[in-house]
């Protein structure tokens, strides 16, 4: 199940297209994020919400001090 910029946008709550890039980006790293923790059913209701927290907590919290752990679980999963 694809995870469309028009439906993150409205659970971001984001009228404007200047972000538009950022979300994609945050979209396609969100989807690579759960490929490399091995989720394999993509069709579920449960991998759009968990896509979309992924995506809505990038967005709303770039830089915070809990982005070291976030890191920490990409950089394992890159390894």
């Amino acid at each position: 199940m694809a995870i469309t910029l028009e439906e993150t946008k409205e659970y971001l709550r984001i009228d404007g297209d200047e972000d538009d890039n950022l979300v994609s980006f945050f979209i396609s790293a969100a989807e690579k994020h759960m490929e490399n923790a091995g989720v394999k059913d993509t069709e579920s209701d449960l991998y759009k919400m968990a896509a979309m927290i992924f995506v809505a907590d990038s967005y709303e919290n770039r830089s915070t001090a809990n982005s070291g752990t976030k890191i920490a679980g990409i950089i394992l999963q890159l390894r």
